[in-house]
């Protein structure tokens, strides 16, 4: 009987175990995800000024030229 309950808890401890590991490997995955967007986002941002001003320089050499 003693057994029994040492094994019962020792299978608990074990599957406490595996969610918190599971969990902590999601956290770990989504801070991930979070860091790729954000360095994507930041991407797209630089580029879309960088488009910004190449078009507010043609604009301008545009009418420098007529």
């Amino acid at each position: 009987m003693y057994k029994e309950e040492s094994d019962k808890n020792r299978g608990a401890k074990q599957q406490r175990l595996q969610a918190q590991h599971r969990l902590e490997e999601l956290m770990r995955l989504i801070d991930q995800d979070h860091f790729q967007r954000k360095n994507r986002l930041a991407s797209v941002l630089k580029s879309l000024d960088n488009k910004k001003a190449a078009l507010e320089r043609r604009i301008k050499r545009n009418a420098r030229q007529q």
